[in-house]
């Protein structure tokens, strides 16, 4: 396990040179510092006092890595869930990967097979001795997210009878350090409200990384459409978090109109779309005049709601990955969300159609619908979030990923849309 956590570092160097990658068929066991990048069925030997563990290698989200236990079939298909599956062609590779270990083949179909040697830890430095709630001798399958500033290495917990025991998520670059942070807090505040979510185990925090375990959550991924599952949800968090306030009173409401200010300033010059940011400072001014004297509906939001982050068992919905959490924003926020996310980055919808699938799916989560000035206050809030948070990131690393475009020309489309409309509630109220 504690070679687990490395994986992150060293798995980059498959494409180039490292001193301790040996690529090719090897008899004997790779040293404690090595990585043996296994081509054949054989397994390498153990030496005393080392094991042994081999892994399957998947691609992973966006330019991330899975890797599998290819020794396990039981555990092998528990990490199948790891593996993308948001559109039709990885959710069915992700199907044969995983019924490939129903005949003994899970190894035979990954792009590569690792094996690496690790000593047995320290007793005292075991997980199950530093997070009280996990039993002694779990098998483990390891993710890595995205390449970027927030990347994190995400390892599942598997009994050898292939259940789901609980994940870790380890950051190490600052941003990544932080949100996991920031997760083990919304877990500890959730729990306090008895909200549906996972249960934090523990979280480690050193000089240079940020070590988060928290229990697994039953059940199958949500489904693309918001339903009862996901209104029983998102209402049983507003109330026990719920409050009324204006969007000035909201602390994600003035980060969002600090980035924005970051963004305008001449650290930014030439480096931000001019029209972008043109569209977010008129929609900072109309939610300013259309909402200084209306109180909104406000709760803690999740921040990610997506088809991808949720688990429904029962016709019971919960929620993990709260990383990107709110404490306060307006009702409606995480509805929003779900829609435009797999509205654009799964079905690609155009924007004429994303509204019409905004004004259907949402109106029960905000209270209102695009009738409404409620409506629009709280779409335009959200889209102020989301959209310089969005900017900000990318001023700090551009990303590679062709989705990240996607989701920037429909907020663009969105913004004028919502500006447009903000404009009709200030010529009311004058």
């Amino acid at each position: 396990m504690n070679a687990v956590l490395e994986l992150a570092n060293w798995y980059p160097a498959f494409t180039a040179s490292a001193k301790r990658l040996r690529v090719g068929p090897h008899d004997d066991a790779p040293a404690a510092d090595e990585v043996l990048v296994s081509v054949d069925r054989r397994r390498p030997t153990e030496r005393p006092g080392l094991a042994v563990r081999r892994f399957a290698c998947y691609p992973g989200t966006g330019g991330g890595f899975v890797l599998l236990d290819a020794d396990s079939a039981r555990v092998f298909r528990a990490g199948a869930a790891l593996l993308p599956g948001g559109r039709a062609l990885t959710r069915c590779a992700r199907s044969v990967v995983r019924a490939s270990s129903h005949v003994g083949l899970q190894a035979w179909l990954a792009p590569r097979r690792l094996a690496f040697a690790e000593t047995a830890p320290d007793p005292e430095l075991a997980l199950e001795r530093r997070f009280s709630g996990l039993p002694a001798g779990l098998a483990w399958n390891v993710a890595s997210s995205v390449p970027g500033r927030d990347r994190k290495t995400i390892v599942q917990l598997v009994a050898r009878t292939g259940a789901v025991i609980a994940f870790a998520k380890l950051g190490e670059r600052p941003h990544a350090r932080a949100r996991v942070e920031h997760e083990a807090r919304t877990l500890a505040t959730l729990a306090r409200h008895g909200c549906a979510a996972p249960r934090l185990l523990g979280c480690e925090i050193r000089d240079r990384s940020a070590l988060l375990v928290q229990t697994a959550l039953a059940g199958e991924r949500g489904a693309p459409r918001l339903g009862a599952e996901h209104e029983r949800f998102l209402s049983a968090l507003l109330h026990a978090t719920g409050t009324r306030c204006p969007l000035s009173g909201l602390p994600s409401h003035r980060a969002a109109l600090a980035r924005l200010d970051e963004l305008s300033g001449r650290q930014a010059a030439g480096r931000v779309d001019p029209h972008w940011l043109a569209l977010a400072r008129e929609l900072a001014l109309r939610l300013a005049e259309a909402g200084a004297a209306r109180a909104l509906d406000c709760g803690f939001a999740h921040g990610d709601f997506t088809p991808w982050n949720v688990c429904v068992a029962n016709g019971t919905l919960a929620a993990f990955d709260w990383e990107l959490a709110r404490e306060l924003a307006p009702r409606g926020f995480d509805a929003f969300h779900h829609v435009l996310q797999q509205s654009v980055l799964v079905e690609r919808l155009p924007p004429d159609a994303l509204l019409a699938r905004l004004g259907e799916e949402t109106p029960r989560f905000v209270g209102a619908g695009p009738a409404d000035d409620a409506w629009w206050l709280a779409f335009g809030a959200y889209l102020l979030d989301v959209s310089t948070e969005s900017e900000r990131i990318e001023l700090d690393e551009r990303s590679p990923f062709v989705q990240v475009e996607w989701s920037r020309r429909a907020r663009i489309e969105l913004l004028c849309a919502t500006v447009e409309r903000l404009g009709r509630v200030e010529v009311r109220a004058a």
